[in-house]
């Protein structure tokens, strides 16, 4: 499976998921994903993953499912994503990194289980993991 993490989560964290999880999936983070700025505005690259098909996101940027443009974008660009809740937003690097790692092996199944364009809210305070 391919991951792709947003400018809302550190580059660092795509790249040690990356290094951890190899060759069986693959994190990589927008700033390194060649077709993009580094300002790439949500909608840009929601569309070009969506040509290039099979990637899941991993963000903890909620307003795209809020903002009419770009929760548009999403829904039709049919990717699966995993929305970090705004708790997430309290931790500091090494606490996000660590309780994501924590969570990784309940993305991944569903993340292998779910069809394309389902979205789940991953919460930071419970191991609830909601279908939205």
């Amino acid at each position: 499976m391919k991951f792709f993490l947003d400018n809302n989560l550190p580059p660092k964290i795509a790249r040690a998921f990356n290094t951890l999880a190899s060759p069986s999936h693959t994190f990589i983070h927008l700033k390194e994903h060649g077709e993009f700025s580094a300002a790439a505005p949500d909608v840009e690259w929601i569309e070009h993953l969506a040509k290039e098909k099979g990637w899941i996101i991993l963000t903890k940027d909620g307003n795209i499912l809020k903002k009419p443009v770009e929760k548009a974008a999403f829904k039709k660009a049919r990717l699966t994503g995993f929305f970090l809740d705004k708790s997430w937003n309290d931790l500091n690097f090494w606490l996000l990194t660590s309780k994501l790692a924590d969570r990784m092996p309940q993305i991944l199944e569903l993340a292998e289980k779910s069809t394309p364009g389902t979205c789940f809210r991953v919460h930071v305070r419970s191991r609830d993991i909601q279908q939205l």
